[in-house]
């Protein structure tokens, strides 16, 4: 008894809680915890420790009651139920809000998709009116075709002039004058006079360009990228082939013109090369010449694929209708996801209108008392330095989960 009448202190100072904020001294008494009128948590623990004599058993019964009386309490607190009504309608007017918008996103999504599947059908119509004209002679790609080939002619005449006369200079015999370097009228005819072989080999030469050009033609109608590296690789090619024969040619009359001259000349270079305007001109007259060709080819050839047929303008039609079709699937896909968020949101509204009309309590506040009533018991334990206390904490940390660990019910205060 000597033990209880000196620790058996009925009050304490007031105490503020760390956590919530609650000066623990004008908690309210609650019949059934076990605590006196007026008494703080901290105080009611420093008093049941010493009536126990800090047993652990006991504390996890006091633990239990305190549950109880401040569960009980909350559950009556008319402003605490006030204020969880009131945040849960907060959060149903939002909820409530989100839906709507995204009820929006979906009628819009609708509307997108309406407008893509009218865009599809008339798209279907025109491919639809194609095929039946399929085979009827389209008169403006007619005229195109022949333009190109009146103009494919003209440039071949050219270019197997041109390269029959600087190949003949360049390779068989060299110019005897300046004239007869880029255009020798006689190249062909002197070359097979000297013999077979070499007015062959000029007479196919040319033919080397065509085919260049026919590759650019066939490159560019390649689906892949990697057409546009074959491209400038053939384009590079081609005018390197114009370059050695500019110099090779450019050459020829640089060494015809020091032969002729009194004073001696430097040794021919590419330096002087490219400042002779023999080069550029052979470079121009044919590189530049061989580009346009095998534009002009490019353009007959669609011309031509175009006359009879509208297998082009169907096949344009077709991919349009694919880039219609793969939007359409990805607005599919984003209306699935904003229909799954709104089930979700009304998920979540069914629980908050069901917690709504439901007490509630805050296992936070419970928590705040558990700590003082611990607070105050650990404080009499240290002070007398009972053998209890690593039991007492075991206790105190299991019986705050069994009774706090899994609830879903709290709301913030």
């Amino acid at each position: 008894m000597k033990f209880i009448d000196i620790f058996a202190i009925k009050g304490s100072p007031a105490t503020v809680s760390p956590m919530t904020g609650i000066d623990s001294t004008t908690t309210s008494f609650i019949p059934g915890d076990g605590r006196q009128e007026g008494e703080s948590y901290i105080s009611f623990g420093k008093r049941a420790c010493m009536y126990t004599n800090g047993n652990p058993l006991s504390l996890r019964s006091y633990l239990q009651r305190i549950y109880q009386s401040e569960k009980a309490r909350q559950l009556k607190d008319d402003k605490l139920q006030e204020q969880k009504r009131k945040e849960i309608q907060n959060k149903l007017n939002d909820l409530e809000n989100d839906i709507t918008n995204k009820k929006g996103e979906i009628n819009k999504l609708e509307v997108d998709i309406k407008s893509n599947e009218e865009k599809i059908s008339i798209l279907n119509e025109e491919r639809q009116a194609l095929k039946i004209a399929d085979g009827e002679s389209n008169k403006l790609a007619l005229v195109k075709f022949y333009i190109g080939v009146a103009i494919l002619a003209i440039l071949t005449i050219y270019l197997f002039i041109f390269y029959s006369s600087t190949f003949s200079s360049a390779f068989i015999k060299g110019p005897e004058t300046v004239e007869d370097a880029i255009f020798n009228p006689e190249a062909l005819v002197n070359a097979f006079h000297e013999g077979f072989m070499k007015g062959l080999f000029l007479l196919t030469v040319p033919i080397i360009f065509l085919g260049l050009g026919y590759g650019l033609h066939y490159f560019m109608e390649q689906k892949s990228k990697s057409k546009y590296f074959k491209v400038v690789l053939l384009l590079i090619i081609t005018f390197l082939f114009d370059c050695i024969l500019a110099v090779k040619i450019a050459e020829y009359l640089y060494n015809l013109t020091a032969a002729n001259m009194w004073e001696s000349m430097p040794p021919f270079n590419l330096k002087i090369a490219f400042s002779d305007i023999n080069v550029w001109a052979v470079i121009f007259c044919g590189f530049i010449v061989y580009m346009i060709w095998a534009i002009v080819f490019d353009m007959t050839i669609t011309a031509y694929g175009e006359c009879r047929s509208n297998k082009g303008k169907i096949e344009t039609i077709d991919r349009k209708i694919n880039d219609f079709k793969e939007l359409t699937t990805q607005i599919l896909k984003k209306k699935e996801d904003i229909l799954a968020e709104i089930q979700n949101f009304l998920r979540k509204k069914d629980k908050l209108a069901k917690e709504f009309s439901e007490p509630i309590y805050s296992p936070s506040l419970i928590k705040q008392a558990f700590a003082d009533f611990y607070s105050g018991w650990n404080s009499i334990i240290g002070a007398v330095g009972l053998t209890t206390a690593h039991e007492c904490q075991k206790t105190y940390e299991e019986e705050s989960n069994i009774l706090l660990g899994n609830n879903n019910k709290e709301i913030s205060i």
